[in-house]
């Protein structure tokens, strides 16, 4: 080939570039966010309102402290209904007291709910909970009573506590396929409306708690929790603002971002460089 019929290097001609189309799927939102206002004022009021249900649960979780059952079982209902990010010090410092307790001083013998949700919490802020608590619950012929089988709601929680097991733990691995056995047969021929225990173990069943995105676990929970005659009103009700003021801010957020790029997509100009 001669110097003249090389090819030269730059002289390529916007024409001549030839792009491949993604061929991407049209966004499902459509125009939604670009169009979408927000009202900042009405933003504002919730967030305050949010601010004033805050502090009356930091009171309650400080009224708790003597009541270890008590301040057990309203940090799991913080932490399923997706509020943990608000009180992550009083969590912290209930979790270190309650670590520090006897478990046999504040939860009966029988009480497999609470036994089970004693060790999953522990278990999930990193303490070391002992699994053979759990040894109490077995007959002498070293497999779980048969007196359990209608505990749903105790089943459930050692079904979640459960899926926190460490290698060797085989009382575990018994409890879980016990549970899953039990819970799986509860389900069956069901009486409809069913109640919102049946609802939780068949999503339980479907996907454990440690496995979901807590976000949307919160979402669910927050259905089931509702229907609950123990619920804490207060609970529920920051649970609720809560969620729709990170939703709105979500939403905020996006608009701005799809508004940005709409604009962007119009004032710049591409630039083709030769190769």
């Amino acid at each position: 080939m001669t110097s003249s019929e090389e090819p030269s290097m730059g002289s390529a001609s916007t024409d001549d570039i030839v792009r491949k189309s993604a061929n991407y799927h049209p966004n499902i939102w459509g125009d939604y966010f670009q169009n979408y206002t927000f009202d900042d004022v009405a933003l504002h009021t919730c967030e305050q309102e949010v601010e004033m249900m805050k502090e009356e649960v930091k009171k309650m979780l400080k009224e708790a402290k003597s009541e270890p059952l008590k301040q057990m079982n309203l940090v799991d209902s913080l932490q399923r209904l997706g509020l943990t990010y608000h009180f992550e010090q009083e969590i912290e410092e209930a979790m270190q007291e309650l670590h520090n307790h006897d478990i046999n001083a504040f939860i009966k013998t029988d009480d497999l709910y609470n036994t089970a949700l004693y060790f999953r919490l522990l278990r999930q802020h990193g303490y070391n909970a002992p699994y053979d608590i759990f040894n109490k619950f077995k007959d002498e012929k070293g497999t779980f009573k048969s007196n359990l089988v209608g505990d749903i709601k105790g089943l459930l929680s050692l079904y979640e506590a459960a899926h926190l097991s460490l290698h060797g733990e085989d009382i575990l691995d018994d409890a879980l396929t016990y549970a899953t056995i039990c819970l799986t047969r509860s389900t069956e021929n069901l009486s409809y409306p069913i109640s919102h225990l049946q609802r939780q173990v068949q999503h339980a069943l479907e996907q454990p708690l440690h496995r979901g995105m807590p976000r949307l676990e919160a979402r669910t929970y927050i259905s089931f929790y509702q229907d609950m005659d123990e619920k804490n009103l207060s609970l529920e009700k920051l649970a609720k603002h809560d969620f729709n003021l990170v939703q709105s801010w979500h939403r905020k957020e996006l608009s701005n971002i799809s508004k940005y790029v709409f604009l962007a997509s119009f004032t710049s100009t591409p630039q083709h460089k030769g190769i």
